[in-house]
């Protein structure tokens, strides 16, 4: 019921009377998890399934762990044991489907909570994964019938009219989604998404201002919600408005000083106004209150590359990839850095390497890894890979000359002088404007 703190008092007399009791010790590792302590919560859970290894709810919850540390191959494995100790228990089957859907597996999200309604057709959470897995797939017509027979069951369930609102926006609706919307608002005042789904639908329609009023009225009935002054900050930022934006952002701060998004949104309004030393100050306080976000080093670094502190960079680059070694951005950014200041161009290749793996369809990767095939005097290999950077990103003059550059290689001389030739037109200052003009003579 997320009434964690009664839950902590009912723990505690059961571990005072035994620290071996395994009740106590299950529900000690549920309220380590609520409170996203991971890895208490996984040292506790470990031991209970030492002790009941046929525990199937102590498994799921391993698996919700390992999956709040973002190890999904874990996660995935602690599930599925699970479901074959318990088959006809949901909450498994509901957080394997979830896990599918996350990771972009939709028709195993769709077929693993088709298996967890087939169990409980009342499986209110599986209907919603499964709505949300057609959504995904592009099948609108599923996802609305989904929806639509959710709410026929509970009329009152605010995910749903959401959801529904956002399926009249993607059909041209909008009088119809903001219907949508506002119901879910009605059910659900403190629900952020569809509040946000409202100011986008009046910004999509140039009124700003309505925008913004609409979010003041739902701030002003709910002040102590910190999410609606995240969203309103947001607002005033895309007005370039960055006094009022930075207080609504110091605002949801100041009501809930861990939330991450707020944090991450005050150091890029800081970034985009160019006032670096706060935004670093604010990356590096994020840290403190959760130092597992990832993404805060990266961004850290990537402000110290803008000032030349490549060694400081590097080491934020490093540290993120500490906290998770596939982390697509900071392999990226590492191995570019490597490549561009002397260091070790077979370690930037498998930087590269694992960023692409993760993301292969990003033209930014596919430049890094790209270039250091070029650097690797591997041309066939660097051209195809900067040929679909390219395609991708045909205003980026660096990607266009890169593409040029191994076109000279490989001897393709009228490829290579187009490219290099649009590079200089996009840009004549660029970083590499003067090899392409280089290249250009020697052409």
């Amino acid at each position: 019921m997320g009434s964690v703190d009664e839950a902590e008092k009912l723990t505690t007399p059961l571990l005072e009377k035994s620290k071996k009791d395994v009740a106590g010790r299950y529900f000690q590792g549920r309220v380590l998890l609520a409170r996203g302590k991971t890895e208490e919560a996984t040292t506790i859970l470990q031991t209970v399934l030492k002790d009941e290894p046929r525990s199937a709810q102590a498994h799921h919850y391993m698996g919700v762990a390992y999956g709040q540390q973002g190890d999904w191959s874990q996660a995935k494995r602690e599930f599925a044991e699970a479901i074959k100790l318990a088959p006809t228990m949901v909450e498994p089957r509901n957080a394997m489907a979830a896990l599918h859907l996350s990771r972009g597996d939709v028709d195993l999200a769709i077929e693993e909570s088709q298996n967890a309604l087939k169990t409980n057709a009342r499986n209110l959470k599986g209907a919603l994964i499964l709505g949300d897995a057609y959504l995904k797939k592009g099948d609108l017509q599923r996802a609305r019938m989904t929806f639509e027979a959710i709410l026929k069951a509970v009329p009152k369930e605010p995910y749903s009219h959401n959801r529904l609102g956002i399926l009249a926006r993607m059909d041209n609706h909008p009088d119809a989604a903001m219907q949508e919307f506002e119901e879910a608002l009605t059910l659900a005042p403190e629900f952020v998404e569809p509040l946000s789904q409202i100011a986008s639908l009046k910004l999509a329609q140039g009124k700003p201002a309505e925008a913004r009023a609409r979010v003041k009225q739902q701030e002003d009935a709910h002040p102590d919600n910190p999410l609606l002054h995240n969203l309103m900050g947001t607002l005033w930022m895309l007005g370039n408005d960055s006094v009022q934006a930075e207080a609504e952002f110091k605002k949801a701060i100041e009501l809930k000083n861990d939330l991450t998004e707020s944090y991450m949104n005050l150091a890029s309004l800081y970034y985009r106004t160019q006032k670096l030393d706060q935004a670093v100050k604010e990356y590096e306080n994020l840290l403190v209150k959760h130092p597992k976000v990832a993404s805060a080093h990266v961004l850290i670094g990537m402000i110290q590359e803008q000032r030349q502190e490549y060694d400081k960079a590097k080491m934020h680059y490093q540290d993120a990839l500490k906290l998770n070694a596939k982390f697509a951005p900071a392999a990226n950014n590492l191995a570019w850095i490597l490549s561009e200041t002397g260091g070790n161009i077979d370690e930037a290749l498998s930087y590269a390497q694992t960023a692409r793996e993760q993301r292969p369809d990003d033209p930014h990767i596919g430049d890094t890894l790209g270039w250091l095939y070029y650097k690797k005097n591997a041309f066939l290999k660097a051209a195809s890979v900067l040929k679909d950077a390219m395609d991708k990103l045909p205003d980026n003059p660096v990607v266009v000359y890169h593409y040029g550059m191994a076109q000279l290689k490989n001897g393709d001389k009228a490829a290579a002088r187009k490219a290099l030739e649009t590079s200089l037109k996009l840009s004549a200052g660029f970083s590499g404007a003067d090899e392409a003009r280089k290249a250009l003579k020697e052409l």
